[in-house]
């Protein structure tokens, strides 16, 4: 069985799903007495590149936000002073709102970019638009 397969089978069996607000760091997982799930991924392309331990940490971090989200305050103090940029160059409102709304809860400002109207629409690097 797949490592993608035993996720499918493990959200079914707990109906619980990961999300972008999972991956969340040390900080709030002291705080909350779970076991943080920390990665120096800076991509995710295939869940079969996942060990067990990780998304079994994905998880535990997903349990833990599920506490948060039912709390009357909202926020964890996760990303405080940090900036969080994201650029879209299709229409995708609910990945957008997600990704949004997963910063925010961590307490980061949010910046969202799409593509249309930025500098890559006359030529200039992706890496280049980012820095700007």
């Amino acid at each position: 069985m797949t490592q993608a397969n035993q996720v499918k089978d493990r959200t079914q069996t707990t109906n619980r799903s990961a999300s972008p607000t999972a991956a969340v760091s040390g900080a709030f997982a002291a705080e909350h007495s779970v076991e943080s799930f920390r990665s120096d991924r800076r991509h995710v392309l295939d869940l079969d590149d996942f060990s067990p331990e990780e998304i079994e940490g994905v998880f535990q971090n997903a349990d833990a936000m599920s506490e948060v989200l039912n709390r009357q305050i909202k926020k964890v103090p996760t990303l405080r002073g940090k900036t969080v940029i994201t650029m879209f160059y299709e229409a995708s409102t609910r990945t957008r709102v997600s990704f949004e709304q997963a910063g925010k809860i961590l307490s980061a400002d949010v910046i969202n970019v799409s593509g249309g109207g930025t500098s890559t629409e006359k030529g200039e690097s992706l890496y280049n638009t980012a820095l700007t």
